[in-house]
């Protein structure tokens, strides 16, 4: 999540009331996109791939787990923060969920400052993670792309090329006496 960028969160509850509630407490700082299901909630997610998902764990045909459980499980989705919303008062409901991947869980009912708390939290560790990915990906030196960066990359062009069938071209420059220049 960049400054300035609201943060995309998906909610899949079927609970009308708690919809409204999570609503009234972070759409003023977040984009909502809301699902009523596990079915729909797993195609959103993959579709937008959202900032963060709050999950409820309770619902008709398909649990919270088992939706956990795909998006852990999906090379896509395996990586976006997971909060469980359920009126479930177990610790081990918790432990279960917390198990599962889960990166935090919160009770119902809702209180604003909690759930605030709690989703502010996830968004701040998700931007640390996005500063240090991007370090990791820039020479501190140039600020130009490094060679992680090139590797990354280059397994995705060939991903995409595999995929399509086209393709791809890789062109490899040694400048002599750039030490001298770097250095400088």
């Amino acid at each position: 999540m960049n400054e300035g960028k609201k943060g995309v969160i998906l909610v899949v509850d079927d609970s009308e009331v708690s919809i409204l509630a999570l609503g009234r407490i972070l759409e003023p700082e977040y984009t909502l996109h809301v699902r009523r299901n596990g079915h729909d909630g797993i195609e959103a997610a993959v579709a937008l791939l959202p900032d963060l998902i709050i999950l409820d764990v309770v619902m008709p045909q398909m649990d919270g787990y088992k939706v956990i459980s795909f998006l852990k499980s999906y090379n896509q989705t395996q990586d976006i923060p997971v909060i469980f919303v359920t009126g479930l008062s177990g610790s081990d409901d918790e432990i279960k969920g917390l198990e599962m991947g889960a990166a935090d869980y919160i009770s119902k009912p809702f209180r604003a400052e909690i759930v605030r708390l709690r989703i502010g939290v996830q968004m701040r560790i998700l931007e640390y993670i996005s500063t240090i990915e991007q370090m990791s990906m820039t020479d501190q030196l140039t600020r130009l792309p490094n060679r992680r960066a090139f590797d990354s990359h280059l397994r995705d062009v060939w991903a995409k090329s595999m995929e399509t069938q086209q393709a791809i071209g890789v062109m490899m420059v040694d400048i002599d006496n750039f030490k001298q220049y770097n250095d400088s």
